[in-house]
C-alpha cells in the first residue's frame, strides 16, 4: 500500500515474549496495512494509511495488542531457577 500517511514505531521489548505471535508480522485492511519486525530486544511496527481515521484505527489496534500483552507477561509468575529456598 502507498498511502498518504505513515508511522513507524520502535518499542523496547521488557520480557523475551514473542511478540509477533501475539500482534501477527503483518495485517492487511482496505485503507491501511501493518508490518511488524521482532529482533532480540525490540520491535518495530510500521504502518501505512490512506487517511487519517484509518491511521487512528491501526494506532489504536496496535496499542490494545501491546496493553493486553503486556498484562498477560506482567501477570506471569517469575520463572523458577529450580533452586529449593530450603
Amino acid at each position: 500500500m502507498t498511502g498518504a500517511y505513515k508511522v513507524t514505531m520502535v518499542l523496547l521489548k521488557k520480557e523475551p515474549a514473542l511478540y509477533t505471535k501475539i500482534i501477527g508480522k503483518a495485517r492487511q485492511y482496505e485503507r491501511s496495512d501493518m508490518q511488524v519486525k521482532e529482533s532480540k530486544n525490540r520491535i518495530t511496527i510500521s504502518i501505512t494509511a490512506n487517511d487519517l481515521a484509518a491511521m487512528k484505527a491501526s494506532i489504536n489496534s496496535v496499542m490494545r495488542d501491546l496493553q493486553t500483552l503486556e498484562n498477560v507477561v506482567g501477570s506471569l509468575p517469575a520463572p523458577s531457577t529450580g533452586m529449593s529456598d530450603r
